[in-house]
């Protein structure tokens, strides 16, 4: 490939220029090329919007697209019945399940996915059969499959019956199906239906009503005590089945977020909590920690949780150094406390909270 060829390349990707049909042969052989980065491939075909040329492309294996790829390209072409031909053509153009799924979601034509799940329901997993059923938007074909999810052919899993239940967005449903006793849903799974549907103000009062947390309020909140001025912040790790839906939460200023050091695990953190904020931080701490129950989220020795104390708390140059003194003196009791009796401290540790009492003193002294 000549510098010339290469320029002319990236000019097509980066859209600094438009080619005539007469180019695409040429354009076709470079494509074959090794030395060019398949993300420029992908620019370069979607830039051309051609789709004759772009089905050619895509049935030549020299020209190497993953699954991904192909499917990005077919989708800036934004055209409906280009889509259908592609996935009948899924195996020839190389498109993966995955990517031929949400292909026929991408479509929008609702009698068209009804036939394909119809078609496919056999070999479709239970995600992708509830991804494509929610994808109709048509409220009474998601009830129906909600009433025979334990057909054969037709299962579901609870975690994707929960989407379509919420998903229908009819409330008076909604409730009968969190009492239903025939749809044998999990408390867990109930409770994410309550997030995933009411307002973020409703959900404690909600998990409540219908019976999936029993709170005992008043004798738990005295158990959480902050002194006048304080200010703190939470983190709570906590691992499960619900951390997926758990990483969007809101509530109360309170938000989720993915917790990394964690396989499936979640995080939820705090606004800035005191004892005298209109927010009853008590109050809050409390109902978090609950629809974390709720949800069937557990602590686990993978998990940790963080309290940061607000700095204002500390009025003058000497409260800090009394803090790093009264840090150094317990630093070591506290990392004992920290791990049950007779165990060995986490490896975690070492990564995630290795002691620096000792570099803080050391500062202290140096002034």
């Amino acid at each position: 490939m000549t510098k010339a060829e290469m320029n002319l390349i990236i000019q097509l990707a980066e859209g600094d220029i438009t080619i005539d049909k007469n180019e695409l042969e040429h354009i076709y052989k470079l494509l074959k090329e090794r030395v060019i980065l398949t993300s420029y491939k992908v620019k370069v075909l979607k830039a051309i919007k051609n789709k004759e040329f772009i089905k050619k492309c895509l049935l030549d294996k020299d020209i190497s697209l993953s699954s991904g790829d192909r499917l990005e390209i077919i989708l800036s072409i934004e055209d409906t019945e280009f889509y259908k031909e592609c996935v009948e053509n899924a195996n020839l153009i190389g498109l993966e399940e995955l990517q031929e799924v949400e292909l026929v979601e991408a479509t929008k034509d609702a009698e068209y996915i009804k036939q394909y799940i119809e078609k496919r329901k056999e070999v479709l997993d239970s995600e992708q059969k509830a991804d494509l059923i929610i994808a109709t938007n048509d409220i009474e074909y998601m009830k129906w499959w909600i009433a025979n999810k334990n057909r054969y052919g037709y299962f579901l899993y609870n975690r994707d019956v929960v989407r379509l239940i919420s998903s229908t967005k009819d409330i008076d449903y909604i409730e009968e199906c969190i009492k239903s006793e025939e749809l044998k849903l999990g408390t867990a799974d109930k409770a994410e239906i309550v997030m995933r549907v009411y307002d973020d103000k409703d959900i404690f009062r909600k998990l409540i009503e219908y019976n999936i947390i029993r709170p005992n309020l008043e004798q738990e909140k005295n158990k959480i005590t902050l002194p006048p001025n304080m200010t703190i912040g939470i983190e709570i790790e906590s691992e499960g089945r619900k951390s997926r839906m758990l990483r969007v939460l809101k509530y109360k200023g309170w938000e989720g977020d993915v917790e990394y050091s964690i396989p499936n695990g979640a995080e939820v953190r705090s606004p800035k909590l005191s004892a005298e904020s209109d927010q009853n931080a008590e109050e809050s701490i409390y109902e978090v920690n609950s629809i974390l129950k709720a949800c069937g989220q557990r602590i686990s020795k993978r998990c940790g949780g963080h309290i940061h104390i607000g700095a204002d708390y500390l009025t003058c140059p000497q409260s800090y150094i009394n803090l790093v003194y009264l840090l150094k003196s317990t630093e070591y009791i506290l990392y004992l406390i920290s791990n049950e009796a007779g165990n060995l401290p986490r490896e975690q540790i070492v990564v995630h909270a290795e002691p620096f009492s000792e570099k803080l003193l050391e500062g202290v002294k140096d002034g």
